[in-house]
């Protein structure tokens, strides 16, 4: 007879488990490529394991020759024009691999018996669910043989384990970054569940699970090698715990030979590994990844303690955008929630949703009970709370690496997130020894709102799963939802640059794209506030200011009865022989509805007038978000009261007419420190006797982008022209003023030699 207890696990179990696939296929129940239209999933993993049945370790994959003849390939300006792969390494003239290599191993002999490629997607998920079984009978192995766990503590962990969002997020969007987490997160846990295994058990042949959970540890760092401070943590408190309680000195020997010998073996073969790649042991390739960053040149940077102290923030307190519909709560998209917060770390940034792991998983919140209970507790109470210490211990040293670097999302937590639960649902344990209903009750509340947000928040992703990939139940769904009291604060008070009217059932209020830099072949992101209780079909142009069309796109958005904000994602194909920064592109719109897409519904403004079908936003600067100022530019550091800050500049003489030249060309690059009003620059000239000899005045971006249209924290390119009569020969000086604004510092941003010298700072 299965007991109550049994039966009740391992139905919300296989609950969360069947959550989990049907979040991973969007509710088709297929992961084929060709059922499911995943535009988010890779098939990376499956290039290295062909790669690996060919007998080589780069991939077999060839790139452009061009590259080798680039002085920086890593520079993703130079190979633009040259269509290189992204996300993967290049050296020697060949493309790599930087994530671990276990995941295509794992794939290889499936791959080579169907003889069809494995997609990263299905790594994924058996990845995460082979978490959620490690997870859970690691606290079945806890609660049996250390401290009682009561059910509905159990219960509540096993929902908290599985259908958290960082976890969730994992399979909403799985591509070999996904896959790599995932990975590591379920070796490592299989490692610990065999060092569980090992410390309770009584069997002779026990030292077999201590070798199975150095073996856990040493895939876990081939999957996923920042890993690699939870792994080198978990191994020492393992040693620790065997050497004091296993009884014999020989079965002491014994159990630490076998939990160490296979992780240093398998640190060995990592190294090596590495070495035959790269020409050391230390190096994944990682510094050598193309990527829209130039990695290589700036990699001293990308990983420094001054990001940790933001990084906390948001990792762990950043909360989630509330919207008015289903469903209800959003991910926060590549900007930050606390600007002074942020001020400590230059260059840390967001770059996908995120939402901190507290908001999100706030049953993880009960981990910080742990060492009040190892401290103060006795008996059961003190055993749980050192279990949750260790745990928690563990998924402190898994977030140190993503701490440290500048790159934030939310699917970074997933490498401490479920140590984390583990040493909240140890704590929870803990307290109902001494408080029963409160430990119960708060175990399965966070629990529920975890689980909850985790669900809701998955079927989102990271570009709109559900709707993307299955409409109609997203629509079914958003129809059943319970209405929401929160009404979205009116879009004038966050863009006023928008307010339209498409026929009588579509408006739109604002529209902001996010980066401000619209960059080549990059993602770009733009949010539109809208409503239309039917539904509408949005038409998106950008235009040259000469008139030509660079981008022609539509997007179904869902139906929303009161404001709410649509996210649209596209890749710019750019053709920089046409436009080049610092240009500026002009943002066209267009309605219509959705049961009848070919016909544009008239636009009104709010006074009325309707300027046609199309309807004119913008504008939209061009530009590079890479380094600041960009490479080979003069670096200056110059503000303008509180207001503007001149980060560099470039000078090119041109037109050369008999040794003078005709004209100075000047590109400033601006960062803007506070909102303000329109602000007229002067450039002068200065002749070495001090002399003013020429100047031009005006607004940036020749009146387009003014200075009061800029944002806290945006960088702009500003392209200047000033006519030169001839000059003879000398030292000239370049001086910059702003209109009401005293400069902290010397206004002569530059100095340059006539005739034909290059301007030097």
């Amino acid at each position: 007879m299965v007991s109550r207890r049994v039966w009740l696990v391992s139905s919300v179990l296989g609950g969360v488990l069947l959550l989990q696939g049907w979040i991973a296929t969007a509710g088709r129940w297929s992961l084929a490529i060709e059922d499911l239209p995943f535009r988010y999933t890779t098939t990376i993993y499956a290039w290295q394991a062909e790669a690996f049945a060919a007998g080589q370790l780069h991939l077999r994959l060839a790139p452009p020759a061009e590259l080798a003849h680039l002085p920086d390939p890593y520079d993703p300006a130079a190979r633009e024009p040259f269509h290189a792969a992204s996300d993967l390494s290049y050296f020697a003239g060949r493309y790599w691999l930087y994530f671990g290599p276990v995941p295509a191993l794992a794939i290889l002999l499936p791959q080579q018996l169907t003889g069809q490629p494995v997609a990263d997607s299905v790594i994924t998920l058996l990845s995460v669910l082979a978490v959620t079984l490690a997870g859970t009978f690691i606290l079945l192995r806890l609660q049996a043989r250390l401290f009682p766990i009561p059910l509905p503590v159990l219960l509540a962990a096993v929902l908290a384990l599985g259908l958290n969002g960082p976890l969730l997020l994992l399979l909403s969007s799985p591509a070999v970054h996904e896959a790599a987490t995932a990975a590591g997160q379920a070796t490592l846990l299989l490692g610990v569940l065999s060092g569980v295994l090992a410390l309770t058990s009584t069997h002779r042949g026990r030292w077999i699970l201590w070798a199975l959970a150095g073996s856990g540890g040493a895939l876990a760092l081939g999957s996923r090698l920042a890993l690699a401070p939870a792994v080198v943590g978990l191994a020492l408190a393992g040693a620790g715990l065997a050497w004091r309680w296993e009884r014999e000195r020989g079965a002491r020997g014994g159990a630490l030979l076998a939990l160490v010998l296979p992780l240093a073996l398998g640190l060995l073969l990592l190294g090596w590994y590495n070495w035959a790649r790269f020409g050391t042991p230390f190096e994944t390739g990682h510094r050598y990844q193309l990527t829209s960053y130039p990695l290589l040149r700036e990699y001293a940077a990308f990983a420094t303690p001054t990001h940790v102290l933001p990084n906390l923030g948001y990792f762990l307190l950043q909360p989630p955008r509330l919207v008015p519909e289903f469903p209800f709560l959003s991910w926060v998209p590549f900007e930050p929630w606390n600007a002074t917060l942020c001020s400590g770390a230059p260059g840390a940034r967001i770059f996908g949703p995120t939402i901190g792991l507290f908001p999100l998983a706030p049953f993880c919140l009960l981990a910080g009970l742990g060492p009040w209970l190892a401290w103060r507790g006795c008996g059961v109470a003190r055993r749980a709370g050192w279990a949750s210490l260790l745990f928690g211990t563990a998924a402190a040293l898994a977030a140190l690496p993503v701490l440290l670097q500048r790159w934030v999302t939310t699917r970074y937590e997933a490498d401490f997130a479920l140590l984390l639960v583990l040493a909240a649902s140890a704590a929870a344990a803990g307290l109902t020894a001494s408080y029963r209903w409160l430990g119960n009750g708060l175990a399965l509340g966070l629990a529920g709102l975890t689980a909850g947000a985790g669900v809701v928040l998955g079927m989102s992703g990271s570009f709109g799963h559900f709707a993307r990939h299955h409409p109609e139940l997203w629509q079914a769904l958003a129809a059943i939802a319970p209405p929401s009291r929160l009404t979205l604060a009116e879009p004038e008070a966050i863009t006023p640059n928008l307010r339209v009217r498409f026929g009588e059932q579509i408006e739109v209020a604002g529209a902001l794209f996010t980066p401000d830099q619209v960059e080549p072949g990059a993602r770009t992101l733009l949010r539109v506030w809208y409503r239309a209780p039917r539904g509408a079909v949005l038409f998106l142009r950008l235009r040259e200011r000469s008139g030509g069309i660079v981008l022609s796109e539509q997007h179904a958005l869902p139906p929303a009865a009161s404001w709410r904000e649509a996210q649209l994602h596209w890749r710019l194909p750019l053709d920089y022989t046409r436009v080049r920064p610092p240009d500026y592109l002009l943002g066209e719109l267009a309605a219509a509805l959705p049961a009848a897409p070919e016909h544009l519904l008239p636009a009104r403004d709010p006074s009325g007038a309707s300027p046609g079908e199309w309807v004119v936003f913008g504008p939209l600067r061009l530009g590079w978000p890479f380094a600041w100022p960009p490479t080979g530019a003069l670096p200056r550091s110059l503000a303008f009261g509180d207001q503007l800050q001149l980060a560099g500049l470039c000078l090119a003489p041109v037109g050369w007419n008999g040794g003078s030249p005709a004209a100075l060309k000047v590109l400033l690059f601006w960062t803007a420190l506070a909102p303000g009003p329109d602000r007229t620059l002067q450039l002068e000239v200065l002749a070495p006797d001090g002399r003013l000899v020429a100047s031009a005045r005006g607004q940036p971006g020749d009146g387009l982008y003014r200075t009061g249209l800029w944002r806290v924290g945006e960088r702009i390119e500003d392209e200047w022209e000033i006519g030169l009569s001839p000059l003879p020969a000398g030292e000239y000086r370049l001086r910059l003023t702003v209109e009401g604004l005293a400069p902290r510092g010397d206004p002569i941003i530059a100095t340059f030699s006539l005739p034909g010298a290059s301007p030097r700072g």
